[in-house]
């Protein structure tokens, strides 16, 4: 095996195991740079390359590798150098290569993911983990019990940063958002025996209810300025048993009339829409005895607003252009969507 391998060495040059410079050189030992004990474990394992970076390790740094672990990094081709995947810093961290091989037997079995895949989430994690202020210094942080929901956890609050990010944005950006939403509250919620609509208290809600559901009111500005302006509201239809649980987001009129009803992936499942749909009639007449004058003045605006976009969108013969609906015309699709407030 050593007569074939071609090494880098911990200068970072590369060179032949054997070679002129071998030949050259009094004895093996002297050209490998290992001393005679592990120069005899090397032997007796015939090992390569992946071998003998791990002795040359061991002999750097006093860290016993035993016959287990090198029959570990060997089967799952793990080099104490390497930096692309983080080997060499996730080392850094578990110092002791046998704690080092548990935790990445142990994390792999959780995560359902190769060695090699486990150090990389284990990399992606710490460099969240540092980004969040964690005290990598405490064990308990960088050598999380279950690297799979430290490393969820860590996604989850940047997704929320960035979220909070966008949020303050879009308030900045369309100011009274909120105080709008808070003061609809009031006309729009509303809670049926099975279902209810839940009106969000500011734009970090709309933002998550997007995320949560992977439609497009988180990441486009139409919608916010829609509210602004009171052309259309952001409402969520949840289901009475779970009310936290993020299940349809329904773009609305003053006037009560839905335009747009979205579930996960931008998607509507007909048996849902119908099961529901008479909780809709009744939410949109209880809106009917709410409203004010001023709602209605703005309800019939909105209207107009939109028959002129449908007109507009069909001139220009729009289509959607990704998912399930992808290729359909898009004022074809707005308008199955519709339902009118009687």
């Amino acid at each position: 095996k050593l007569a074939k391998c071609v090494v880098t060495s911990y200068s970072g040059c590369e060179k032949s195991l054997f070679g002129e410079k071998c030949r050259n050189a009094e004895n093996i030992r002297d050209y490998l740079g290992l001393d005679g004990q592990r120069c005899h474990r090397l032997r007796q394992i015939n090992g390569g390359v992946k071998e003998y970076h791990w002795l040359r390790y061991e002999q750097a740094t006093g860290r016993k590798v035993s016959a287990d672990d090198l029959r570990f990094f060997s089967q799952h081709n793990i080099d104490p150098n390497d930096t692309y995947c983080g080997t060499r810093r996730m080392l850094a961290r578990i110092k002791s290569p046998a704690s080092f091989r548990h935790y990445l037997e142990k994390q792999s079995g959780i995560l359902g993911m190769t060695v090699k895949q486990t150090i990389s989430t284990y990399d992606d994690y710490i460099r969240m983990a540092k980004e969040q202020g964690l005290n990598l210094d405490s064990e308990i942080f960088y050598k999380p019990k279950d690297l799979k929901v430290a490393h969820d956890e860590c996604v989850r609050i940047a997704h929320e940063k960035e979220q909070e990010h966008k949020a303050r944005e879009a308030e900045e950006k369309y100011p009274g958002i909120s105080e709008i939403l808070r003061d609809i509250h009031s006309k729009y919620a509303y809670e049926g025996d099975e279902y209810m609509i839940v009106v969000p208290e500011r734009v970090m809600d709309i933002l998550l209810e997007g995320r949560a559901l992977g439609h497009c009111v988180d990441t486009s500005d139409r919608y916010f300025e829609r509210i602004r302006k009171h052309v259309t509201y952001i409402v969520f239809l949840r289901k009475r048993e779970n009310p936290k649980q993020s299940w349809y987001t329904l773009e609305i009129e003053p006037g009560g009339t839905v335009r747009q009803q979205r579930t996960t992936g931008n998607r509507q499942n007909k048996e849902d829409v119908r099961a529901y749909m008479p909780f809709i009639r009744e939410w949109q007449q209880v809106v009917r005895s709410r409203i004010s004058d001023e709602d209605r003045e703005a309800a019939e605006r909105s209207r107009e607003i939109r028959l002129e976009e449908y007109r507009e969108l069909r001139e220009k013969k729009e289509t959607v252009r990704n998912g399930l609906l992808a290729g359909k015309l898009l004022a074809d699709v707005l308008e199955a969507d519709l339902v009118e407030a009687m």
